[in-house]
């Protein structure tokens, strides 16, 4: 295929990658009410949410490698 260039175009990739999981007691199984924190590589907060009542967690909008 031939290569083309284009101009004038203007973009930005949004992250999109994610973690989640459940939060439970090890003595128990039971699901724990749990703020859950996500770290880069240099120590700094990526994102944070909360557990919902079953102990699941969702954080969204993490770049790649975080």
């Amino acid at each position: 295929a031939p290569e083309v260039t284009a101009s004038g175009i203007d973009f930005a990739l949004e992250r999109s990658g994610s973690i989640s999981g459940t939060v439970t007691a090890a003595a128990t199984g039971a699901p724990i009410l749990a703020t859950v924190r996500v770290r880069d590589a240099a120590g700094l907060q990526a994102g944070s949410t909360t557990t919902d009542a079953a102990g699941r967690y969702t954080v969204e909008g993490l770049a790649a490698g975080e």
